[in-house]
């Protein structure tokens, strides 16, 4: 839109006298320009959104390991369970859920006791020789406590298909809010930041800027084969009440992120930052994640790159990982990120000198035919077409190419565009210092680079401006456009 746009405000000045005539003609190729590329730019836009959600909930329905584990508990179908209910007789109902999963709703006269308080031993079901019946969610939680029980020589049941099953049956509850929640994920009570799934960047950002903490709720045995840096280990799951109320009491005031790794610690997070929300502290959200999370050290050491699942939108993006994925590996094999940075400004410049040579040989001619250039104008002043092609075959006398010059400078800015951001995104993932900056990662503290950064930039546009008075007066006029 900017060089169409551009090139219209040249054939505008061009036929000053028929401007509005011309733009009549323009306007509504402009205006389809326009839309479609809102329409395009909208259309790229929902299919990274969306494709971005499923990534970022993959892990939500990822099964643990031991999800198809059977065990060995007799089960109660829901029909003999809701005829036991009707006929009044005596049963103990132990929902074996977390109290704000029970808060939500529960079975009429089901009484809460959480599964590891009962695999603790904790609490106990009662003894009194009425018939026992667990019930939670998916039949995990009961199907394990009945299977303990059991062996203890104690009978028990479980609700075969749990609380889904009772539900798709229409079944009486406590309260009838279940089977609307029940579309996507176990129900709990709403809080500030229940549905927030936050992304490597940032969480990164956290982590950088405000100290967050990463809060892992899987078992001791599956945290010790790998977890997030600094991560704090709460497995809740496994924990009786009272220790899990002292864990939770303890954890630091920094903001939390909870890292979920499958649906069972995803589930449990999602607990986890219900309690701590209602507790006051600062529960940032889910990082559903954490395969990506970066680990410098681990780059530095062997060069390899975090696998990314990020959607890549634009060329530039599919263009940057690649490349930072080369300095991260040329950084381990260097020495240092800034060895791989120096290496990358010669790799990119060295192909592109001669072009650069011969725009500067081509700058220093249009400056030596700068009066000749000007009589053509004077003596073609009312015929523009004979003066175009005169300057042209006078240019081409000389083996002048400005067209290709101005494309080489634009393809120069591009490669640095993508070097740039390769480099900052490189940069993250690196502990090493330089000079006054105690991280090379974070920005300059007194400001010097990005001083010297912007009046370098000024000079090049100074530079630029003045050398393009030696152009055509149109060729002047649309790179200022382009500039501004």
């Amino acid at each position: 839109l900017a060089a169409m746009s551009g090139a219209a405000m040249l054939r505008f000045r061009r036929h000053s006298s028929g401007g509005i005539a011309q733009a009549s003609r323009w306007l509504p190729v402009f205006g389809l320009v326009a839309v479609l590329a809102i329409l395009v730019n909208v259309w790229q836009y929902a299919r990274h959104v969306s494709a971005d959600s499923r990534r970022l909930e993959t892990n939500l329905w990822r099964k643990p390991a031991d999800w198809d584990r059977a065990f060995a508990a007799p089960t109660l179908t829901s029909a003999e369970l809701a005829a036991r209910m009707n006929s009044g007789e005596p049963l103990h109902l132990i929902d074996v859920r977390e109290p704000e999963e029970f808060e939500v709703t529960h079975l009429p006269g089901a009484v809460n006791m959480r599964y590891a308080d009962l695999l603790l031993g904790v609490r106990k079901p009662p003894t009194d020789g009425v018939p026992v019946v667990f019930v939670c969610d998916s039949g995990k939680r009961s199907g394990e406590v009945c299977e303990q029980r059991a062996g203890l020589g104690l009978p028990c049941q479980v609700l075969e298909g749990g609380y889904p099953k009772w539900v798709r049956e229409d079944r009486p509850l406590s309260t009838p809010v279940y089977g609307a929640w029940r579309s996507r994920f176990t129900p709990l009570p709403r809080y500030a930041r229940d549905t927030v799934y936050l992304d490597t960047p940032e969480v990164m950002d956290l982590v950088r800027h405000d100290k967050a903490r990463f809060v892992d709720v899987r078992s001791p045995e599956e945290f010790a084969r790998g977890h997030l840096p600094d991560a704090i280990n709460l497995p809740m799951r496994g924990m009786a009440s009272d220790a899990l109320a002292n864990a939770m009491a303890q954890l630091p005031t920094w903001p939390l992120v909870a890292a979920c790794y499958d649906n069972r610690s995803c589930f449990h997070a999602r607990v986890l930052g219900l309690k701590l929300t209602r507790l006051g502290q600062d529960f940032r959200g889910r990082y559903t994640v954490p395969q990506e999370y970066p680990v410098p050290t681990q780059i530095a050491a062997t060069g390899t790159w975090p696998r990314v699942q990020r959607v890549m939108s634009t060329a530039i993006d599919k263009a940057v990982e690649p490349m930072a994925r080369a300095l991260a590996w040329s950084a381990a094999h260097l020495g240092g990120l800034v060895p791989a940075m120096l290496t990358l400004l010669l790799l990119t410049r060295l192909p592109l000198t001669p072009l650069a040579a011969k725009a500067q040989r081509d700058r220093l001619a249009m400056r030596a035919i700068a009066d000749q250039t000007a009589r053509l104008r004077r003596h073609y002043a009312d015929d523009s077409f004979r003066l175009q092609r005169a300057v042209q075959q006078l240019r081409s006398q000389h083996g002048l190419t400005p067209w290709r010059n101005l494309s080489v400078s634009l393809l120069q800015m591009g490669v640095f565009l993508i070097c740039f951001a390769a480099v900052r995104a490189a940069a993250q993932w690196s502990d090493e210092s330089f000079l006054w900056l105690e991280l090379l990662r974070e920005p300059d503290p007194i400001k010097l680079l990005e001083l010297a950064i912007a009046v370098t930039a000024c000079a090049l546009t100074w530079r630029l401006w003045w050398v393009l008075p030696c152009t055509t007066p149109y060729a002047v006029q649309w790179v200022r456009w382009w500039v501004g």
